[in-house]
């Protein structure tokens, strides 16, 4: 059945957009409101109906109400809702006051809805502190702890500006030697601490979902658990790749973790652009204590050399990281890759471009 309701006047549409406006400004209230609208809403001065509408938080429902929704899309559902007025409005006055005029069903199913969150998964992007997103410092906000896996200390005071208590996770690094073993103990850490009082949140440089272990445990530990973990977007250095390199890799691009991709054997297309990441870590499953160099690329040459051949140009990409940093894009031979002065300190990435 659809929902009937009254044209929204001045007054309503200014209390239904303040609380989207708070909603699109705090990231604890606008998943309280996706998860439990009834409770998210009680201490507003929203009259009934409004409340009806607003807890479906459906775009079409709320735009043919007459609410501009484009600011606050990336948290108003896309589907299904419309709302009724009712019979007696003239369509052509509903136009006139920016009131609804469409009519038809909606479906009164919830999808996709969340109880708020134990544990943020988070990325500082790739440059410093310039990257954050304002998602990323919402949610820093309203934990009541931050782990920060980062090598600039630069990120830890500039966390320590939205919440008091900030962990340095490099010191896990400190008496093991498999970096697997470093993630495992981080994801056993932000469990045992979202179960004795979340929110907290795992800060890392880059993406959280972009080659990134600890992310990968935490997420699965916390599912065995019952914990409720929110993922937010940030900058990869997948994106500053194209940047670097000013390529579109929509249309087609195969992205490789070099140690896996030999480990597997997965032979790269030639007539696709290929991105090979963690070149420092070639086939090394330890943590890197001295200054990686090309002849730890050895393996990774001898794989690709008969899919390419020795003398395929490629291009060794490092992206910018620091504040003033700047980015560096070399260009050569694919069995100049081994050379001594290959500086792989920097976790660079390597762009492979078609044959042909």
């Amino acid at each position: 059945m659809p929902i009937e309701v009254t044209p929204l006047t001045p007054d309503g549409k200014e209390r239904v957009e303040a609380v989207l406006r708070r909603a699109a400004d705090d990231i604890s209230f606008r998943e309280l409101l996706l998860s439990n609208p009834s409770e998210a809403l009680k201490d507003t001065d929203l009259t009934a109906g409004e409340a009806e509408v607003l807890a479906r938080m459906r775009r079409v429902a709320l735009e043919e109400w007459g609410v501009d929704v484009r600011s606050f899309r990336s948290f108003v559902l896309d589907n299904g809702n419309k709302v009724t007025v009712p019979g007696d409005i003239n369509p052509s006055d509903d136009n006139e006051k920016g009131h609804a005029t469409q009519r038809g069903p909606f479906s009164c199913a919830r999808k996709g809805s969340r109880m708020p969150s134990d544990i943020y998964l988070l990325g500082t992007g790739i440059r410093g502190t310039l990257h954050f997103t304002n998602e990323t410092i919402q949610a820093l906000r309203v934990c009541r702890a931050v782990y920060v896996l980062h090598p600039d200390t630069m990120v830890l005071d500039y966390v320590r500006k939205y919440c008091d208590d900030v962990h340095d996770l490099n010191t896990f690094y400190d008496g093991r030697e498999i970096r697997q073993d470093v993630y495992s103990a981080i994801a056993d850490r932000l469990i045992e601490e979202a179960g004795r009082s979340g929110p907290v949140a795992f800060l890392v440089h880059g993406h959280p979902l972009f080659l990134v272990s600890a992310t990968e445990y935490t997420l699965d530990q916390a599912a065995s658990k019952g914990l409720k973990t929110t993922v937010l977007a940030a900058v990869s250095s997948f994106d500053t790749t194209l940047c670097d390199l000013g390529i579109d890799y929509g249309y087609g691009v195969q992205i490789f973790d070099s140690t896996t991709m030999i480990e597997n054997t997965w032979a790269p297309n030639p007539a696709v652009p290929l991105l090979v990441f963690q070149l420092a870590t070639t086939c090394n499953r330890r943590v890197v204590k001295d200054r990686p160099a090309g002849p730890i690329l050895k393996p990774l040459v001898d794989f690709l050399t008969p899919v390419y051949g020795p003398s395929h140009h490629v291009r060794i990409v490092h992206s910018g990281a620091a504040l003033l940093e700047e980015t560096e894009v070399i260009d050569l031979r694919l069995s100049e890759l081994t050379a001594d002065d290959i500086d792989l300190e920097r976790r660079p990435t390597l762009y492979v471009p078609p044959l042909g």
